[in-house]
């Protein structure tokens, strides 16, 4: 399949996440510990229920809020102190009508008691307290199972685990989880111009940036990739490569040969092993991307040009592995709104992505409602890698579009 009609970028990802069932790669259980960025692979059901007692939320008094309702400041209402609750103890105590408790946060809340009156909206008077405000029913208790009860669904399959669900499922006791296995994913550089980072290149050789990037943009989303080297405009030795990595990866990135010309040897090599579903992608930087499919496996090739190497990477590539982990592709979600600091335009034929650097704005130089954040556009080339570095993100054009200084635009963030 040669580049010929440039394929939408939406497109191209439904026709190759189509090939390669969501969730599919089987699932291992962890520890909580490591339990961070996995994916559920089956749901989570709570067995107990939290909190497990009534529970004050503030230092204060537990009470009855019918005897508090009518306490001002100036007239105070005046209760007797039953006694103490001690955190991490049973209350071990009742409040009767005209009674209080003296309660810590996180206290049980005493049998009779319903409210908490705050520390500070009391004064202590010997062995009773005055009350200066009235508390509603329920007021400043958390109450029992007031947050998960037993047989709620907590997590659905499919989600990715956060701290806060980490801390969710300790509460629970749920030590460990069962979560989808991670993708295994190897990257290859080719080009005969390509030589190892460690070596010094020769005039007309450049070093392989592209397969370093990959590396750590993998590690960023909690892979480990693979790195299989550099091989050069050999079809033959990078179809034995590809093969050989097929049979062990379920993800292969190329980087290099993949547009169309005589010398570009990795498509032959991909399609002697992968069926073609996409080539050529309707997008500016990363035009020449290849996605192939072999028995379950994905093979991306990726342009040899830096810059479109990882934009093909944060828009194709990183929504694959999350659609193999079974979670949802966040390639959708909403980006950070900025306002443009200078003109940008797309070309006729592709949509654009282009870097922009942010400056945050100050809030007495801007509109209410308006963004916080004005985006200026990095005129760079794909072959510089100074750009993305240089950038905080980037924004996508439609095909043909221009937009002026002061427009307001979606930034799709690199550190998000």
């Amino acid at each position: 399949m040669a580049v010929g009609e440039l394929i939408p970028l939406e497109e191209a990802l439904e026709r190759l996440l189509a090939e390669l069932p969501a969730g599919s790669l089987g699932s291992e259980a962890v520890g909580l510990e490591a339990a961070a960025g996995r994916v559920l692979a089956e749901p989570v059901t709570a067995e107990e229920e939290l909190p497990p007692f009534d529970r004050s939320t503030m230092d204060g008094y537990a009470v009855r809020a019918a005897d508090v309702a009518a306490a001002t400041e100036e007239r105070p209402v005046r209760l007797r102190l039953a006694g103490e609750v001690r955190i991490g103890e049973p209350a071990g105590l009742r409040v009767e009508a005209g009674e209080a408790a003296a309660v810590p946060t996180g206290g049980a809340l005493p049998a009779g008691a319903d409210a908490v009156v705050p520390v500070e909206w009391t004064r202590p008077a010997g062995e009773r307290v005055d009350f200066l405000r009235p508390v509603e029913p329920g007021e400043n208790v958390a109450a029992r199972a007031s947050d998960v009860r037993p047989g709620q669904l907590v997590l659905p399959a499919g989600h990715r685990l956060r701290p806060q669900d980490c801390g969710l499922l300790a509460a629970l006791g749920r030590l460990r989880v069962q979560v989808v296995r991670r993708p295994r994913v190897a990257v290859l550089a080719t080009g005969n111009e390509v030589v190892p980072a460690d070596r010094r290149p020769a005039p007309g050789q450049i070093r392989d940036a592209n397969s370093w990037s990959l590396l750590a943009a993998l590690r960023a989303g909690g892979l480990r990739g693979e790195y299989l080297g550099v091989s050069g405009d050999d079809e033959e030795a990078i179809r034995q490569l590809l093969a050989s990595a097929l049979a062990r990866f379920d993800v292969v990135l190329v980087s290099g040969g993949s547009s169309v010309g005589d010398r570009d040897v990795t498509q032959r090599a991909v399609e002697s092993l992968a069926r073609v579903v996409a080539h050529g992608i309707a997008i500016k930087p990363g035009k020449p991307a290849l996605l192939g499919v072999s028995a379950g496996k994905a093979v991306v090739g990726l342009p040899g040009h830096p810059v479109s190497a990882l934009t093909i990477y944060r828009l194709l590539v990183r929504p694959l592995l999350q659609h193999l982990e079974g979670a949802r592709p966040d390639w959708s979600r909403p980006g950070l709104r900025a306002r443009l600091a200078g003109p940008v335009r797309a070309p006729a034929e592709r949509d654009a992505m282009v870097s922009v650097r942010l400056r945050r704005l100050a809030p007495g130089g801007r509109a209410e409602g308006a963004p916080a954040f004005e985006a200026e556009p990095l005129r760079t080339s794909s072959a510089h890698l100074s750009s993305l570095v240089l950038a905080d993100g980037m924004i996508r054009l439609a095909r043909g579009a221009r937009l002026e200084a002061g427009q307001e635009v979606e930034v799709l963030p690199f550190d998000d």
